[in-house]
This record gives structure tokens, C-alpha cells and sequence, in this order.
């Protein structure tokens, strides 16, 4: 019985919004309030049609304290990672780097 909730009034006090949505995840945010009006646990809205601009790129992290002056980056610290978990070290920390603390970052792929 829909814990009680009339949910054609709930409806149509949502229908309004609908005009003023502009992608799927205000979709499904608006979706997951309506369906909160039920007060009912594990009712979860997801899916559908999510696009994702293709020059979305993720952010990087070197792992490191930097500094910047005139000639670059200057690493100051390199973090170290849990030696049980040696997947997860910081780019700056590899060995086959050969990078320490007071390198100077001028350049990478070699532009400036």
C-alpha cells in the first residue's frame, strides 16, 4: 500500500520539476526524492542514460609537496607508500624514476 502515500498527488507534486531538468543525474536525484516520500529503506534509483564528456580526463596525483618558482616544480617531499601495498606508491616514488627530494620538474613529455 505504499506506506499510506498517495502516490498520484505525489506525482503530480513532482511533475512541475520535470521541465526544468537538464541531464539524467537531475533525473535521478528528483526520482530518489520522490520515492523518499515513501519513507521506506533500501528504495534506490540509478542507471539510465549517463553521459560523460570524452575530454573528461582524471585528475593525476604524483605524490609529492611541490613548489613553484621561476625554473619549474620543485619537489620537496615525495610521499612514501605502505610497503605492503607497494601497487599504490606515488609516480614520483618508483625506482625507475630516479626522482628525490629537490629534483626540479621543468618539463613533461618534454614540453615545458
Amino acid at each position: 500500500d505504499l506506506h499510506k502515500v498517495d502516490w498520484a498527488a505525489t506525482r503530480k507534486r513532482y511533475e512541475p520539476l520535470v521541465d526544468r531538468l537538464t541531464d539524467r543525474y537531475e533525473l535521478d536525484d528528483l526520482l530518489s526524492q520522490m520515492v523518499g516520500e515513501l519513507s521506506a529503506l533500501h528504495t534506490f534509483v540509478g542507471g539510465g542514460d549517463k553521459r560523460v564528456s570524452p575530454d573528461q580526463i582524471p585528475v593525476g596525483f604524483l605524490g609529492g609537496a611541490l613548489k613553484k618558482d621561476d625554473r619549474g616544480l620543485l619537489i620537496q617531499h615525495i610521499y612514501r607508500t605502505d610497503p605492503d601495498y607497494p601497487d599504490f606508491t606515488s609516480p614520483l616514488h618508483r625506482p625507475e624514476g630516479h626522482i628525490q627530494e629537490g629534483d626540479m620538474i621543468t618539463g613533461i613529455n618534454n614540453i615545458p
